[in-house]
């Protein structure tokens, strides 16, 4: 008995796009994923370790360069620490790691918003994927890697993509969950990832 766990970083937004996309499509695929929206929901699933196969940090309204981040920055840093299983970041998610590993946000004067050409450097979660066109929704970047990482992915002089040099975490700016096919092909690869894992 396996399942996936969500942590749901857009638990306040309004009207998410994003997460919703996620859980639909594991429920297709009759992959179960648990929503984690508070810390008590993930503290839950501490002592069923090894029932868990893997962790996806979802995007966000939320902004590290506007401060407004509270309780979820708790959720995202106690999954990082507490499990050995592959964690793929999405978007806020993505931020979160490369913060939490000692990389530096910054922000952009304007939203950068829509779908765009990112280069795809050669990496498993991107086996198979043909077409690099991928939906970008964010302001805040990354501009500094952390150390243990290296870049897998960048759209002009943005870092896209980003994985640890010896654990399974990835990370990507853009939304492969709002980027049609391709974009499931990379949560697919990422199942792949945890399965072998």
């Amino acid at each position: 008995y396996i399942m996936y766990l969500l942590i749901n970083n857009s638990y306040n937004d309004l009207n998410p796009k994003a997460t919703p996309m996620l859980i639909k499509y594991f429920s297709k695929k009759k992959i179960e994923i648990k929503v984690i929206n508070t810390k008590y929901d993930l503290v839950k699933h501490l002592k069923n370790k090894k029932k868990i196969k893997g962790i996806i940090l979802s995007g966000s309204d939320l902004s590290y360069s506007e401060n407004f981040c509270h309780n979820m920055l708790d959720i995202n840093i106690l999954a990082l620490l507490e499990f050995d299983i592959p964690i793929l970041g999405i978007c806020f998610g993505f931020q979160t790691i490369g913060l939490f590993y000692g990389g530096t946000i910054n922000r952009l004067k304007n939203l950068n918003k829509g779908k765009q050409k990112i280069n795809l450097y050669k990496n498993e979660l991107f086996n198979n994927i043909t077409n690099n066109n991928f939906y970008q929704y964010h302001q805040d970047y990354l501009v500094k890697i952390p150390p243990n990482f290296k870049i897998i992915a960048k759209e002009k002089k943005i870092i896209n993509g980003i994985k640890h040099k010896d654990k399974p975490i990835y990370g990507v700016q853009f939304h492969p969950e709002l980027s049609g096919n391709t974009g499931f092909k990379i949560i697919d690869n990422f199942i792949h990832i945890c399965t072998n894992y």
